[in-house]
């Protein structure tokens, strides 16, 4: 119950607004991505991937836009170190899970209430099966 509850503050008032809706894996707020206004190069169709997803709740294709947003990936893949976007995804949740478990359980309350339309499920699904440090 706890959890569920940080997970709702967690939450934006208005999507669209200025939030961020949790901080480890959709940490750029979707106004400031639609801005373009967050401090980096945003690439597209990944920043209005990004923006839809999560204002659609559909978090994994949220969390996989992001890491495709600044155009470090091709087609799925690190140009720099050969690791697919999925896979640097769970490595960062295995760090996180580690060192931060607290916001590591409370993004996962959030990530669960995903939309039924989330085409990369595998994402949420593969979060949800990294241990976590007690």
């Amino acid at each position: 119950m706890h959890l569920k509850f940080l997970a709702i503050l967690l939450l934006p008032m208005e999507v669209s607004g200025t939030a961020v809706i949790e901080q480890l894996f959709l940490d750029l707020p979707i106004a400031a991505v639609h801005n373009r206004t967050v401090g980096m190069d945003v690439i597209e169709p990944w920043a209005s991937l990004y923006c839809s997803a999560i204002s659609e709740a559909r978090y994994g294709d949220a969390i996989y836009a992001r890491y495709n947003i600044d155009g470090q990936a091709n087609n799925g893949v690190y140009v720099y170190n050969n690791i697919t976007v999925y896979d640097q995804i769970m490595l960062d949740a295995r760090d996180y899970a580690n060192n931060q478990p607290e916001l590591y359980a409370t993004a996962l309350v959030l990530y669960n209430s995903t939309a039924s339309n989330d085409s990369r499920q595998d994402i949420i699904n593969g979060l949800n099966e990294i241990p976590m440090q007690a």
